[in-house]
């Protein structure tokens, strides 16, 4: 018997603001006390990951906005608005039920393409010009 499939909006959410497990891990350890402010050493500590890598995980969450540095090295669980909010809660309520798809998930995502080449192709974009050009 196959198990039923994720979510779309969990899908969505996923490929929107999720590209690691550890992202996800921490994620959803700073949802579960709102509260509690957390730093990276603490995080890694409570993950037993690397601290540098639970710092850049960290930093990548507050810019998808779904975490806030409080003060230099301090991080809260904040969504910017209430639809990440009722995203990162249905992220949690089907990683609770079906674990092994939403990490499958996550691995089936491409890897978004480094910074440099990024801005490489970007310069081959064909632009409008500006009106006042």
């Amino acid at each position: 018997m196959s198990e039923p499939s994720v979510n779309p909006q969990v899908q969505a959410f996923i490929q929107d603001h999720i590209s690691s497990i550890a992202q996800l891990e921490i994620l959803l350890l700073l949802q579960t006390n709102p509260q509690q402010s957390w730093s990276p050493a603490g995080i890694a500590r409570e993950l037993r990951i690397e601290t540098a890598g639970a710092a850049q995980q960290l930093s990548q969450l507050a810019a998808s906005g779904l975490v806030r540095e409080i003060s230099p090295g301090e991080f809260v669980f904040a969504p910017a608005s209430p639809e990440l909010q009722a995203g990162v809660t249905a992220l949690a309520q089907e990683y609770l039920i079906r674990r092994v798809t939403v990490v499958g998930l996550i691995f089936a995502k491409p890897p978004a393409p480094p910074p440099s080449i990024r801005a490489f192709s970007d310069a081959f974009k064909l632009r409008k010009d500006p009106p006042n050009a």
